[in-house]
């Protein structure tokens, strides 16, 4: 049987060494077909700048297919997306691809997207939906902060994609989010399918020397992530008991609007002896080292690839129980899920961990074993080629 071809679109990629986990993951995830399909083959579909941040913080060179979309140098920004746009367009009528996968639902899509309504030439059209805040935008009640943050312009593009775009299957990332699209849409709305696994390179990331106590969290310093919590949270482990906070280093990685916030409150509370902010593109080396992972994220772990590679690395986690977190961490096993997420309880449960060196071991033991026979590779690669053939519509289906 003939492989079908896939390529999965990842334009308008900015600088990302401070964050930019989805898009590392769709670059990885077609190294992982090239190496490991069985049914399908994947290229990479990207511009020629987006490839260039891609490659600071991953090897896109090791992707077996790129297709690489040159730049308008004429004009400014917008002539560059509309001249993308336009090759996007003709690259889904050609018939060189049996499907093109969407990996960031941007607004610039809904260019090409919109006037393939009605083709019939065109090869099936798949979405990712990664960003957690359309939960709210979804749910009955509809409303509420995280809708705001979504912002007016990113709401109007998301509800152009759901009822405009000609979308034969969509892969999301947050079960509330399907729930939401079948609820809002019905049975007239594309398949709706949910992630269950993640991966990241067991070989990349596995433990080193674990010599010095070290705690990382790791996070683009937005408010969503929450990073005030976790000092806060820092500073009632420091009030419990000093002693025992002393005998750990604790690094923040990160960058985002909230950098300067950060680095005032870690003077504000006292914590500048031993807390370090630092930013890295390659985390490998610190996660390896690192004994102990910390969450305080709102919302959803799951897929958080930073977590997942400090799994890796034989991290125990502390994480806020929001989501499917426990699609990673299981309570009792490789981490502690905190359900109240007041500042006390986070520092409660980081000094219960740190403050027990077998259970930090035995935990993280655990949790490099998680990556390595549920969240690998081969299982996500599965999980992919599955939806691809058979979880997506018909080739050409009318959008009404």
């Amino acid at each position: 049987m003939r492989s079908k071809q896939v390529g999965v679109v990842l334009v308008g990629v900015p600088d990302i060494t401070g964050g930019g986990g989805a898009e590392r993951y769709f670059v990885e995830l077609c190294q992982a077909v090239g190496r490991l399909g069985k049914k399908c083959d994947a290229t990479l579909i990207s511009d020629v700048e987006s490839l260039s941040h891609l490659a600071s913080v991953t090897p896109v060179s090791d992707i077996k297919q790129v297709l690489a979309l040159d730049l308008d140098r004429v004009g400014g920004p917008a002539r560059q997306r509309f001249s993308i746009a336009v090759r996007l367009h003709d690259i889904a009528t050609s018939g060189k691809f049996d499907v093109l996968h969407i990996a960031m639902a941007l607004p610039r899509h809904l260019l090409w997207l919109l006037p393939l309504r009605k083709s019939r030439k065109r090869c099936q059209i798949t979405l990712n939906l990664n960003d957690y805040r359309l939960s709210r935008m979804l749910s009955p009640a509809g409303g509420g902060e995280s809708v705001l943050q979504l912002g007016a312009t990113q709401r109007a593009s998301y509800s152009a994609y759901f009822r405009w775009a000609p979308l034969d299957g969509v892969m999301s990332w947050y079960e509330d989010i399907a729930e939401g699209l079948r609820g809002r849409y019905g049975a007239r709305f594309a398949p709706v399918t949910v992630a269950d696994y993640c991966f990241v390179d067991p070989e990349k990331f596995r433990p080193t020397s674990k010599s010095i106590p070290l705690l990382v969290y790791v996070a683009r310093l937005v408010p969503e992530k929450r990073p005030e919590l976790f000092l806060r949270s820092l500073a009632v482990v420091r009030e419990i008991d000093p002693e025992g906070f002393a005998r750990w280093q604790y690094k923040l990685f990160g960058k985002g609007p909230l950098e300067g916030e950060v680095r005032r409150l870690i003077v504000e509370l006292g914590l500048s002896d031993q807390v370090q902010l630092d930013s890295a593109p390659d985390l490998s080396a610190v996660f390896g080292a690192a004994s102990v992972f910390v969450s305080t994220q709102d919302h959803e772990n799951f897929t958080s690839l930073s977590m997942l590679e400090a799994m890796a690395c034989a991290n125990a986690v502390v994480a806020r129980d929001v989501g499917r977190t426990e699609r990673f961490v299981e309570h009792g096993r490789n981490g502690v899920l905190v359900s109240d997420h007041s500042p006390h309880a986070l520092g409660a449960a980081i000094h219960e961990l740190i403050g027990d060196p077998v259970k930090v071991r035995r935990y993280g033991e655990e949790s490099r074993r998680i990556v390595l026979e549920t969240h690998s590779a081969e299982n996500v690669v599965a999980e992919f080629e599955q939806f691809w053939c058979d979880g997506v519509g018909r080739t050409g289906r009318d959008v009404p």
